[in-house]
Parts: structure tokens; sequence; C-alpha cells
């Protein structure tokens, strides 16, 4: 049971009644973010821009997401990007490694350490350091630095929600549209 109510739609300007309704998942995170209706449209048109539309190699996108969201939001946002990453190529064992912070972790190519490591700094000082910045800029151009903030950004959002209205996963299973994919 969510700690803040889902809207009753029946009162939900049309253009968020029509997004709900054509999403191809039922996320309860998404259909919460629908009380702020002035905003909703908004919220998901980024959503889908930081992941759909940015130059972010995917598989990179979901390493700076899987960061954020297992430290802010590990029960919900990251079980689905858990999933995300897995369908992206990352494997159990860098999954597993991002699980312990372990980010220098041999299982990881130097791109990919250095994008873990800027990431968690993102998350956890906000300001990441100048060399791990300049260590990142070696394998990321300078429009894929922002649009991996941006990303982890969006995922800190998106889990502050979730975990401050209590969304959770039995939720999410309950109401499944046909063909959904949960995590486990």
């Amino acid at each position: 049971m969510t700690r803040i109510p889902y809207p009753d739609f029946t009162q939900s300007p049309p253009e968020v009644r029509s997004i709900i309704e054509e999403m191809p998942m039922y996320l309860g995170v998404a259909r919460m973010y629908a009380h702020a209706s002035g905003i909703f449209p908004a919220w998901f048109a980024l959503n889908k821009a930081v992941l759909y539309d940015s130059s972010l190699d995917p598989a990179v996108a979901e390493l700076g997401i899987c960061v954020a969201t297992h430290h802010a939001s590990p029960g919900y946002e990251y079980a689905y990007h858990r999933m995300s990453a897995q369908h992206q190529g990352v494997s159990t064992e860098q999954l597993e490694a991002i699980e312990r912070a372990d980010y220098a972790s041999a299982v990881f190519s130097p791109s990919q350490t250095a994008v873990l490591r800027f990431s968690a700094e993102v998350v956890h000082r906000v300001k990441a350091g100048d060399e791990t910045l300049a260590e990142v800029r070696r394998h990321l151009t300078d429009r894929q630095v922002i649009e991996l903030i941006m990303c982890i950004g969006q995922y800190l959002l998106n889990s502050r929600i979730a975990e401050n209205a209590g969304v959770g996963l039995a939720d999410d299973r309950e109401n499944a549209k046909p063909g959904q994919w949960l995590p486990e």
C-alpha cells in the first residue's frame, strides 16, 4: 500500500489520462507523478528523452542509473534498472559489483570504471572531483557527460518520488499490463 494514494484519473486532465493509458507498462512511479498534472506531460517527455534520445550508449546510461537507483531506491527503481541493464548487456557480475560499490572491479573496462566512479560522486557528493571528471571525459564526449548527469538526476528524482510515495513492486505486479516485464 502506498503512503500517498494514486490520483483519481477520472479527475485528471485528458492529456494526463492519455499518457497513462498509452504507456506500455504499468509503473506505479509514473502513475504517482500524475498527481502533478501540470508537470506530468513534461516529466514524461523528459524521462523518455533521457532514456531514448541521448547520445549515450544505453549500457553506459544504465550503469549511471544503476549507481543512482541502487543508492536511492534499491527495492523499486533499481529492481527495474537491474533488469534493463542486463538487457543492455551488463553482466550479473558487474551488477553485483555495483551493489557492493566495487567500481574498480576487474569485471569493468576502464571506461566503465570511469563512468561508475563519476556516477557515484555525482550521487553522493553532487560535484564530482576534478580527477574523476577528467577521467570520464577521456571516455565520453562533453555532451555525453552532461547527458549522464541528466540521466543520474532524473533517476534520483524518480527514486525520491517512488520512495516517499511508497510505490512498490507488489502494486506494479498486481496491476501489470499484459506482457509487461517485471522484476522478480
